[in-house]
């Protein structure tokens, strides 16, 4: 039994989202840009929404299996993945 993909898709769709929106709801961009300048004041506003976008994963991978539970699904038990990238066809 594995967890859906599709749940951890949607926490992680979820904690982006947030991440990146929390600079510019708290206004980071208003104080780096001008101090930094453009270039590096917008480099820095995404380097904060990529720590944000963590954090908030980090505390939703926690809390969220207590308030919504994930589906579980049936797969095959392998930890090998075969990619196949010979150039001869297997019939």
């Amino acid at each position: 039994m594995l967890v859906s993909g599709t749940y951890g898709r949607s926490i992680m769709l979820i904690s982006m989202v947030l991440g990146f929106s929390m600079p510019w709801v708290m206004h980071l961009h208003s104080v780096l840009i001008p101090t930094l300048g453009p270039l590096a004041g917008f480099t820095a506003v995404l380097a904060s929404g990529f720590l944000f976008a963590f954090a908030v994963l980090f505390l939703i991978v926690r809390l969220a299996p207590r308030l919504i539970s994930p589906r579980l699904v049936l797969q095959r038990n392998s930890s090998i993945t075969y990619l196949n990238l010979t150039a001869e066809r297997e019939e």
